[in-house]
């Protein structure tokens, strides 16, 4: 019942807010939190931005990991409804 009541709340909330996390991403809409992970992998699937990450590549040459991941709460709900006319 606990994840109900705040499944309720963060969706109450989304009036305030602009972005979500994976998390509530998963939580509202349904969709596997892995299945996230493996459309940003893919470079396909919801549109996202990662914030606090370091453009470029360390002195290795890799490329700098780590950061918040947000979606768009905009682009969700436009990207979910286009899926939804196909």
């Amino acid at each position: 019942m606990r994840a109900n009541k705040s499944v309720a709340m963060q969706k109450q909330n989304l009036e305030n807010r602009k972005y979500l996390r994976e998390k509530e991403v998963s939580d509202i809409y349904g969709i596997n939190r892995h299945t996230l992970a493996r459309q940003r992998w893919g470079d396909y699937g919801l549109p996202y931005v990662i914030q606090g990450r370091k453009e470029g590549t360390d002195k290795r040459g890799k490329k700098y990991r780590g950061g918040i991941i947000l979606y768009d709460i905009e682009d969700i709900e436009k990207s979910l409804k286009k899926k939804g006319n196909k």
